[in-house]
């Protein structure tokens, strides 16, 4: 039931951005992750706002693992998306990872794993409206989520083709032998062992799980 309200509330976004659709309730006070729920339906929205390019630091990370436990606790569920008008999610900040002790680290790569293991497994359904850019990391966020709608544009139809993908495969990061579970497409291995950042119809192409909305 939850599951069909969610994508009932999702699918309207796709080809807009994001805006409310009833009274909403923000949850919480976060710089980079808010968290809004409709007072009509119990749907949240996370909204990924941390410009230039919702890059995955420890900030982030902690706020969105914030956001997921909200959604656990107080909705029915959720809406993944982005406020920034060309970008879903970059990835991780790499400047975090530039020249690091073993402790930050061990304790940057623990909290992303928590942050990841939270969204995967999260009790309630999460849609992922992937409006902007969305390659390395933010192509695993969305693909972690139960259903994803990709729109074809960024900016509201006015920018780029988005495009999606793991091309960290470029500088030899590997996903797990699991993650082809994650999309079940006619050639999910085309998604996770080859440096390619797929527009629309490259995905529609291999048959791959997205929904593509103009």
């Amino acid at each position: 039931m939850a599951g069909r309200l969610l994508m009932k509330n999702a699918a309207p976004l796709a080809g807009k951005l994001l805006k409310p659709m009833s009274p909403v309730t923000s949850i919480g006070v976060r710089s980079k992750v808010d968290v809004t729920i409709d007072s009509n339906t119990g749907i949240a929205t996370i909204t990924m706002n941390s410009p230039p390019a919702n890059v995955m630091g420890p900030k982030f990370i902690q706020e969105m693992t914030e956001a997921i436990s909200t959604v656990e606790s107080e909705a029915k569920g959720a809406i993944l998306t982005s406020g920034l008008p060309t970008i879903f999610s970059a990835g991780l900040d790499i400047m975090v990872m530039y020249q690091p002790t073993e402790e930050r680290l061990r304790t940057f790569w623990t909290a992303l794993q928590d942050m990841w293991l939270a969204l995967y497994s999260c009790g309630k359904p999460i849609v992922s409206v992937i409006n902007g850019q969305a390659p390395a990391g933010g192509c695993l966020m969305s693909c972690s989520t139960d259903h994803r709608i990709m729109l074809e544009y960024e900016n509201d139809g006015q920018g780029k083709p988005n495009r999606i993908g793991l091309n960290e495969t470029k500088l030899g990061i590997i996903a797990p032998f699991w993650f082809k579970n994650v999309d079940k497409g006619k050639r999910p291995r085309s998604i996770t062992s080859v440096d390619a950042l797929m527009d629309q119809s490259s995905i529609k192409e291999i048959g791959s799980k997205p929904n593509c909305r103009r």
